[in-house]
């Protein structure tokens, strides 16, 4: 993409991007869809037949309606059915009105800043994570790349991440997850945690949305052996700069799968397979682990998010999809643990 096409498509997702992961838009491991008759852009990937589109159209609220038409035109001639993942709630009489059908998918820690404090029961253990890492003598501060560039620390920074990774399962989520993207900081905010001897123990990249009302703690690392709390640090200290700022709201992100019966609609047969997975299969990905660890922040909100798709079914198909964008070895990882367990057999 050359550089005037980039300064619009940020220029965009600044002005437009409402849904916390707006900024994936400008990842560049994705297709993107613009209207010729309105600005609004999407960021897509094609599986099979099926084009994957992360978060929300990132359209004015008077060009929605067009721009969606226009994507809608472009998808029939290309014979894709679709998926939007990780909706918010805004678009969604309006992808009905293109009949489009929608899931809820799970729900998104958020924290209303002006009533968020360490006080309180339900935030305990992070408070005490953070005394812990208060008495071990780290320090947290904000890397700002495009006042002044340090590259030396910035290796550090890759270095950290590579570390991290070798200590996963499963390999890197795509598509839906943001990266580092020190190659083009944008308005990213890096904050990091050292030691007393000035060691690099873990960073957090926080992408803004809602023209900066928001702040989502996009990306996490840590160093294996980094002392407790070094995490709870950062996101505590960055969300009250981000208070202090005049910023509105914080995310941890979504949380996948978690509460995804919603009260007075039919139970569909995708919200019974979610649930199942859920309850069943948290050996493989850690949906319960991940809950309880964003809810020990004790979020002010729990936001629902969204599998919105047409035609009016979830297929294999899309499921297929799902899982080939956002893990690309998770299919694999899945059966082989199956056959471990003896869930699988001849």
């Amino acid at each position: 993409m050359d550089e005037k096409r980039k300064e619009y498509l940020y220029e965009i997702v600044s002005r437009y991007g409402q849904n916390p992961i707006s900024y994936h838009v400008l990842e560049s491991d994705k297709k993107h869809f613009f209207a010729e008759n309105v600005d609004g852009v999407l960021a897509y990937a094609v599986v099979g037949d099926v084009a994957v589109i992360s978060g929300d159209i990132i359209a004015a609220d008077e060009d929605a309606a067009e721009f969606l038409s226009e994507f809608f035109a472009f998808s029939k001639q290309k014979g894709y059915s679709l998926l939007f993942l990780n909706t918010t709630e805004k678009f969604l009489e309006l992808y009905k009105s293109f009949n489009f059908e929608s899931v809820k998918y799970g729900e998104e820690a958020l924290f209303k800043l002006a009533e968020y404090d360490l006080k309180g029961g339900k935030v305990a253990k992070v408070r005490a994570a953070i005394n812990h890492a208060n008495k071990a003598g780290i320090e947290v501060s904000e890397y700002k790349p495009k006042e002044k560039r340090d590259f030396e620390l910035e290796n550090e920074i890759l270095e950290l991440s590579e570390k991290w990774f070798k200590m996963k399962k499963g390999g890197e989520i795509k598509f839906s997850l943001g990266g580092i993207g020190l190659e083009d900081p944008f308005e990213r905010r890096y904050f990091i945690a050292n030691d007393k001897a000035g060691k690099l123990l873990a960073f957090v990249v926080f992408t803004p949305y809602a023209d900066k009302n928001g702040y989502l703690a996009e990306v996490t690392r840590r160093l294996p052996d980094a002392p407790q709390g070094v995490i709870e640090k950062i996101i505590y200290e960055a969300f009250m700069i981000f208070k202090s700022e005049g910023a509105e709201w914080g995310s941890l992100g979504l949380v996948p799968l978690v509460n995804v019966r919603e009260e007075d609609i039919k139970k569909k047969l995708t919200t019974r397979i979610f649930e199942y997975i859920y309850e069943n299969m948290n050996y493989f990905y850690g949906f319960k682990n991940l809950y309880h660890a964003k809810k020990k922040y004790a979020p002010t909100d729990w936001e629902a998010r969204y599998l919105v798709y047409y035609p009016g079914r979830f297929t294999p198909q899309h499921a297929y999809a799902l899982l080939k964008v956002k893990k690309p070895k998770l299919l694999k990882n899945y059966i082989l643990e199956m056959l471990k367990k003896g869930i699988v057999t001849k």
